[in-house]
């Protein structure tokens, strides 16, 4: 039965078997585009002032402990890098002003003292790395006072991009490179 556009207005509507039919595999729903799930009230509000306190007494020991020969650690080391890489993912979001080329020294510093530490077997930062990190963990104390929750998770989220990147460093490569070439004409 062929349909012509007038049988479809003077008759009834033919029926359609395909469309009767249970499916037997389950549809593919494409990728969502509509509007994000709204945000919770705790990721709106501030941080609470006990996890400010404890999470910045961390990474302030982390960095006393990598200052004090035989006292310093790979988890230390990884929260000074993490805690380094998360304040610059919290200033590209504009929480605070360090200047580039700080993160990029301290983070050279952290790698000079990870390749120090196959060598001597000591987890321990030099003092121009430790005062670098001491002016960073001093901007992540006032990115802690002033963010929310979100800000937080997207700074992490941001930084764990970076971690499922092929990329060295989070820092912009130029930034990177005008430090290594200055220490190799030192």
């Amino acid at each position: 039965m062929t349909l012509s556009r007038r049988s479809l207005l003077d008759g009834p509507i033919p029926a359609l078997p395909s469309l009767s039919m249970p499916r037997s595999t389950p549809r593919k729903l494409p990728p969502s585009t509509g509007p994000r799930r709204p945000t919770s009230r705790a990721a709106l509000l501030p941080l609470p002032l006990a996890s400010v306190r404890q999470m910045s007494l961390q990474i302030h020991l982390a960095l006393a402990a990598c200052r004090k020969d035989g006292c310093g650690n790979s988890h230390q080391f990884n929260e000074l890098l993490r805690i380094l890489y998360i304040t610059h993912q919290l200033q590209e979001l504009g929480f605070g002003q360090l200047p580039l080329e700080d993160y990029a020294r301290a983070e050279h510093g952290l790698s000079a003292a990870l390749s120090r530490v196959e060598a001597e077997r000591r987890w321990l930062v030099d003092a121009e790395t430790a005062s670098l990190l001491e002016r960073v963990l001093q901007l992540h104390d006032q990115q802690l006072a002033s963010i929310r929750l979100r800000d937080l998770t997207a700074a992490t989220e941001r930084l764990q991009h970076f971690m499922r990147s092929e990329r060295p460093s989070p820092l912009p490569e130029h930034v990177r490179a005008a430090i290594r070439n200055r220490r190799l004409s030192k």
